[in-house]
């Protein structure tokens, strides 16, 4: 059976975006959900992945600001202290920057590998 692993997320940026090498960078979210009583905070690790996805990150990503990222959910796990330890963390391939949330000096991530004029949708099955 196919399985898909898709996600798109959502939040505000908890602190600049670390860059760990060329093509590597971490960035942590976070969001407030209502859970019927009171809004909670989640926390989530993003791995951006890809040269040009860590240039951009360098430049407009920071503290405070509003993103959008589109990725798959991996598990990790290590031991500490002699106990397993099982993560879960995003790996995105791309980010948006959501404008209302950012002043006007701010940047929107664009994708470079979208192809100018019409798409032919003709040879889509839907």
């Amino acid at each position: 059976m196919p399985t898909l692993n898709k996600v798109f997320l959502t939040g505000n940026v908890v602190r600049d975006f670390e860059k760990k090498t060329d093509k590597l960078g971490v960035v942590s979210i976070a969001q407030n959900i209502w859970n019927g009583t009171e809004e909670v905070a989640h926390f989530y690790n993003v791995v951006l992945i890809g040269e040009k996805n860590v240039q951009s990150a360098e430049k407009v990503i920071k503290k405070g600001a509003s993103i959008t990222i589109e990725g798959s959910i991996e598990n990790n796990s290590y031991e500490k202290d002699g106990k397993k330890i099982t993560t879960l963390q995003i790996k995105s391939f791309s980010f948006y920057l959501n404008k209302f949330a950012q002043n006007s000096e701010s940047q929107e991530v664009v994708p470079d590998d979208i192809p100018d004029g019409e798409i032919d949708l003709s040879n889509l099955a839907f």
